[in-house]
């Protein structure tokens, strides 16, 4: 279909004659205010029937406050939606949802312990409108089979949930949201902890029931996914509509620039000197089940990036070094001496620190201070006399927030109301204050925007132009040979390859860790 485009004036156009589709859903001059700061400025978009917008942004750009009101969990100070040319004014997520607007969030709202079929039908286990008994579980797996079929999946409306895959969870929120009918489905980063085969198969569901009239809104971080899917692109900036254009006429290098003003800079240069000593060995390392006899070096002032697919071992390697999980088998070396951490906080203190990829339940402590954050791995350097000392975590705090960029309205903010990106970034302060000179980084940008990314990735290269010697893991690819010197490539748990970043290329790498030929 041809995507609709907003016109240089903001006002709305409808999708031509030719491309056969009426506008679905429109957004008019949208205004959202929190105490200093407009979070949303007059805002303009309109999506056709059957159209696959991307919503694209840096973090504070306006996406989720844009989001959050489409599906009813936030009111607009200002501007109004349309829903096939009636007015609507969700005052709630039910509301939205019976108007035809139905979002997934990055963050399922699933109940593990409840059956799939439970589910799919939570909150509507009686007959609408009435008081009688509950549906039948009869009824309700033939219900849940029915709305899972139209997506093509096949999962028991009888297992529990918590039992699913990451995948499987989030076909089942999917099924759910279209249950009710929607014709607009606002999908939130819905690839953030997918494999790349699900991924691919999330992508062609989304075009599949975009071809049967669904209007999608597609929230992501991941640049590869847009061209992919969408067949147009909304990009906001400081709460503001900067461009809706076809996805023909915005390259990803175009996209960036208009996220970011022209202040991103890809592809910089090396600036670390040659990898140093030999800081970390690993032999034979093995686990009971998803790492096999992994050997490698890690040297100092070295960025060495783990290439691979979901499950391949990549997280369960970083545990087994950052003390979390025991090696079955193998050993370990730190600067020549055995290591063989037996909890995170044996590995810290000898200098190895992992930050993981579940940043708010593994890394922070997401209702204390930005100030405790930074300095509780390293409390012995700020107390005073077996105290801790206010003004030793003061000028700890502040020093880390300085040299590592952390925007938050104060040191006593609870880190968990910063955004992904300033998180990461406490979480990395965490770990440096504590000394630590081998850094494990499981997903260090997963759900950051691009301008923090490339903050995060200035900051890994600067580091290890100091020394510091880094092992990074990343779903996306295209990242490693953006940051890396050096790559593991593992396939079921193996070292299958080595390869220097400037010595090869990205589809060698794809190929080797799917088990494809060079």
């Amino acid at each position: 279909m041809k995507p609709s485009v907003d016109d240089p004036s903001g006002s709305v156009c409808r999708a031509d004659a030719a491309g056969g589709s009426p506008v679905r859903l429109a957004v008019r001059g949208l205004v959202k205010n929190y105490p200093g700061v407009r979070a949303l400025d007059g805002v303009d978009f309109h999506l056709a029937a059957g159209e696959v917008r991307a919503l694209l942004g840096k973090n504070g750009a306006g996406k989720s406050t844009l989001v959050k009101i489409l599906s009813g969990a936030l009111r607009a100070d200002a501007g109004r939606i349309e829903l096939d040319g009636q007015v609507v004014q969700p005052a709630g997520p039910a509301e939205a949802r019976a108007a035809g607007i139905a979002t997934v969030h990055q963050e399922l709202s699933l109940v593990p312990e409840l059956t799939v079929a439970e589910n799919l039908l939570l909150g509507r286990w009686r007959e609408a409108g009435t008081r009688g008994p509950l549906i039948s579980p009869a009824a309700m797996a033939a219900y849940a089979q029915r709305h899972l079929g139209v997506l093509g999946v096949a999962i028991d409306p009888k297992a529990k949930v918590g039992a699913l895959s990451v995948a499987q969870q989030q076909m089942v929120e999917i099924a759910r949201a279209l249950s009710y009918g929607g014709k607009v489905l606002i999908l939130d980063e819905p690839t953030s902890s997918l494999a790349t085969a699900e991924v691919a198969a999330l992508l062609e569901l989304v075009r599949r029931l975009a071809a049967d009239g669904l209007s999608v809104v597609y929230v992501s971080h991941r640049m590869d996914e847009i061209p992919r899917v969408a067949d147009s692109v909304t990009v906001l900036r400081d709460g503001q509509h900067v461009a809706t254009r076809p996805i023909s006429e915005a390259n990803t290098a175009q996209i960036v620039d208009m996220m970011t003003g022209g202040a991103i800079h890809s592809h910089r240069p090396r600036t670390t000197a040659a990898a140093g000593r030999t800081v970390l060995s690993v032999s034979g390392l093995s686990t009971a089940d998803k790492v096999r006899d992994v050997t490698f070096e890690l040297r100092e002032g070295e960025v060495v990036g783990i290439a691979g697919l979901l499950g391949s071992g990549r997280t369960e390697l970083l545990r087994c070094l950052s003390g979390l999980t025991t090696p079955a088998s193998g050993s370990m070396r730190l600067d020549g001496q055995p290591f063989r951490p037996r909890n995170p906080r044996q590995a810290i203190r000898a200098g190895v620190g992992l930050a993981p990829e579940d940043r708010k339940r593994e890394g922070l402590a997401l209702g204390m201070s930005v100030s405790a954050n930074l300095v509780m791995a390293s409390l012995p350097a700020v107390r005073s006399r077996g105290l801790l000392s206010a003004g030793r975590e003061r000028r700890t705090a502040t020093a880390s927030c300085t040299r590592l960029s952390v925007k938050t309205p104060s040191l006593r903010t609870a880190v968990g109301t910063l955004s992904g990106g300033n998180q990461q970034k406490v979480v990395l302060g965490k770990l440096l204050n504590a000394g630590t000179r081998v850094l494990l980084l499981d997903e260090p940008t997963r759900g950051v925007d691009v301008e923090a990314k490339d903050q995060i990735y200035q900051l890994i290269r600067d580091l290890a132009a100091t020394g510091a010697a880094v092992l990074m893991v990343s779903s996306e690819l295209e990242e490693l040979f953006e940051v890396c010197d050096r790559l593991l490539v593992l396939r079921d748990g193996h070292v299958v390859a080595q390869p220097k970043v400037a010595d090869t290329a990205l589809p060698s790498v794809m190929a080797l860790a799917m088990g494809g030929q060079q």
